[in-house]
């Protein structure tokens, strides 16, 4: 089933994410949570072609679900990521990243824990589940 496969795509990047790199974590220069981050977040969750594949599969149109679930991971990883880890997800959820692109991002391991945290916690919160 093509919903299995994209969840498990977008599962297994997220997975890839967290274990690829060893992380190295923002410089505290670098704001957390700053709205530019969590604009660009917002916009790419949204906008996501891979996540509305997911949630139509499972929902029919999946657009509350979607919206739903991307505003909690707005709420829940706004705060914890830069600009930089936020394009990067952009990128991701776009379908634009490449594997070497992510493998080269210094701050990979520790975004690909908070965002699969997130992500799992975001569907139990809104009862908005993807197949396997």
């Amino acid at each position: 089933m093509q919903a299995g496969f994209l969840k498990s795509s977008l599962l297994a990047l997220l997975l890839m994410t967290s274990t690829t790199a060893f992380a190295e974590e923002a410089t505290p220069v670098e704001a957390l949570g700053r709205p530019e981050a969590i604009a660009t977040l917002a916009a790419a969750c949204a906008e996501s072609p891979t996540l509305k594949a997911m949630f139509d599969a499972t929902e029919g149109d999946g657009t509350l679900a979607r919206t739903e679930v991307c505003a909690c991971l707005v709420e829940d990883l706004g705060p914890q990521i830069t600009l930089a880890d936020a394009e990067m997800l952009a990128r991701q959820l776009q379908g634009t990243l490449s594997l070497d692109e992510r493998e080269a991002y210094a701050n990979t391991a520790h975004l690909g824990e908070i965002t699969e945290t997130s992500f799992s916690r975001c569907q139990g919160q809104t009862g908005h589940f993807t197949t396997d």
